[in-house]
């Protein structure tokens, strides 16, 4: 007997093609890619934006005399 497919099971992704749109402080990017759905047939091609910042490090200052 099959096993059912369910969440917890890989699933397939093709990406169809990548696009830089921005290059500087941050990276913002156009993918266009398709991914396997729970009946085993791969979906329509999706649009996604993708932004990347990198790392980053914040500081919040605290003053307990404030409180």
């Amino acid at each position: 007997m099959a096993k059912p497919k369910g969440p917890q099971d890989p699933r397939r992704v093709e990406v169809q093609g990548t696009e830089r749109l921005l290059d500087g402080f941050f990276r913002v990017e156009k993918a266009v890619l398709r991914h396997e759905q729970f009946d085993g047939t791969m979906s329509d091609p999706i649009t996604r934006i993708l932004y990347d910042r990198g790392d980053s490090a914040a500081v919040l200052p605290y003053d307990p005399q404030t409180l």
